[in-house]
């Protein structure tokens, strides 16, 4: 029998997460090598108890990058090669790759044999057409929220973790199989992937490259656990709140919601690494205790800005980040037993009265690097630099008094990420003038072309009572 989910709220936290990694590296996979490593042999396959792991499906539309040297944009220049190197894999503008679990199926490398659907036997067509078919409903309403094309590259897949969950359960009761893993791979595998696993009970995708953008939409289905895991904790969790705050002019954007994690139950998962004695010892000795007092009051939401322009003190990047606590009160109680701890590890507070008033953190090793703390309501803030603080609480200010607009955001979210390709370059160039770097002997960095041919990468997830909802979008700039 497997065991139950250490804890709901971790998995949450994390489903997303490995629901793109394995619909990623799967994309990744298809054109990783070339074909004649890619492919395993056909003719040894066992057909024996087979079912479709995962199956996708490219189809070109037009004539899309097939004159590649035409294309103007260095982007669609590098992938239309790497399709035309791929292309005998094509049947009528379709290429079909699928992996099967089966009688003698390992879980040692579960997607290191792939087959492409030129060479499929009957029993992996008929398979990969059951699972595809199984998935039909959800990828026709991801397909239904993609705009048509006429030109382009689509991608629609699926994957069964099911088949998974026992053969990694298995292998992490034993010694024997988990001898070469680290601790932290263990930890990871314990904790995150079979979980993760555990709840999922399939996860579609379709996608579509165009002159104009690439965009994908994820679904994963979640199973009995899953939707036994969120009733446990009252249903969805709440939705994002401040994104409103996220400046308009930042180069990387990081916000998501956090669950209500069980204490104890995340506590024997991180004794389990020997690093976290240290921590306790030194939490014990101000007083502290790691599950009750540090665990038991994690962030409901955090929300992370960042630029690469050097206004940080001594030259560190621009970093900008606000934490919606769970109960601020006790943080508050908690002070004087933590700045014992910040004392007795070396690192220096030093308050500031001012509006906004703040605390100074620094480490007596990089005595001119600090960071900026303060509280606003049940909001915890932090930055780079005491200015970044004044202006961080200034715009708050006027967001919150409808002085200044906020940040028309997407609603209902639970997790929001934005890379601005377009200022990447001009960052990059001033980080390296910056006093952390110039001067060291870093030789020149040329400007990434393909950063100008991208706009901003938005990434947005939500968590439905019956599945989890991950939808991207890059445009694309043409010249």
């Amino acid at each position: 029998m497997l065991k139950s989910i250490p804890s709901v709220a971790h998995r949450r936290s994390e489903i997303w997460v490995g629901r793109s990694l394995a619909v990623l590296f799967i994309i990744g996979s298809l054109f990783a090598s070339k074909p004649s490593f890619a492919q395993a042999n056909p003719g040894t396959a066992d057909n024996s108890g087979l079912s479709a792991m995962y199956v996708l499906k490219v189809a070109r539309l037009g004539d899309f990058l097939k004159t590649t040297d035409s294309e103007p944009l260095e982007l669609l220049r590098r992938i239309g090669r790497i399709i035309s190197e791929q292309g005998e894999l094509f049947e009528n503008e379709i290429l079909s790759m699928a992996g099967f679990y089966s009688e003698s199926f390992s879980i040692s490398q579960p997607l290191k044999e792939r087959f492409f659907g030129r060479d499929w036997t009957q029993g992996q067509k008929v398979a990969a057409e059951k699972l595809m078919s199984e998935a039909g409903p959800i990828l026709d309403s991801l397909e239904a929220g993609l705009p048509p094309a006429n030109a382009g590259l689509t991608f629609k897949g699926v994957f069964d973790p099911k088949g998974l969950v026992e053969p990694i359960a298995k292998m992490l009761e034993s010694e024997k199989t988990t001898r070469g893993l680290s601790v932290g791979n263990l930890f990871k595998l314990k904790t995150k992937v079979l979980p993760v696993l555990q709840i999922a009970d399939l996860i579609a995708f379709i996608g579509a490259l165009t002159r104009d953008a690439f965009q994908l939409h994820v679904q994963m289905k979640g199973g009995k656990l899953y939707k036994a895991n969120l009733e446990e904790m009252g249903g969805p969790p709440e939705t994002l709140t401040a994104t409103k705050y996220i400046a308009s002019d930042c180069l990387l954007v990081f916000a998501q919601v956090h669950f209500a994690d069980n204490p104890a139950s995340l506590m024997a998962n991180l004794r389990e690494i020997p690093q976290t004695k240290i921590v306790e010892s030194y939490l014990a000795s101000a007083g502290l205790d790691f599950e009750k007092d540090i665990l038991a009051n994690p962030a409901r939401e955090t929300l992370v800005m960042v630029n690469l322009n050097p206004r940080g003190e001594a030259g560190l990047p621009d970093v900008r980040a606000i934490a919606r606590v769970r109960d601020a009160v006790k943080l508050l109680a908690l002070l004087p037993k933590l700045k014992q701890l910040a004392v007795s590890v070396g690192v220096f507070v030093s308050p500031t009265l001012e509006a906004p008033p703040s605390i100074r953190l620094s480490h007596f090793l990089l005595p001119n690097y600090g960071i900026h703390v303060a509280m606003r309501g049940d909001l915890l803030l932090m930055t780079s630099a005491r200015e970044l603080m004044v202006e961080l609480s200034k715009r708050m200010d006027e967001i919150d008094g409808g002085k200044a607009p906020a940040l028309a955001a997407p609603t209902g979210i639970h997790r929001y990420w934005r890379i601005s390709f377009g200022r990447m370059n001009e960052q990059i160039q001033r980080f390296l003038q910056s006093p952390i770097l110039a001067g060291k002997g870093i030789p020149p960095i040329s400007n990434m072309t393909i950063a100008n041919e991208l706009g901003d990468f938005v990434l947005e997830t939500r968590i439905l009572p019956d599945n989890i909802d991950i939808r991207v979008n890059l445009p694309i700039r043409g010249k």
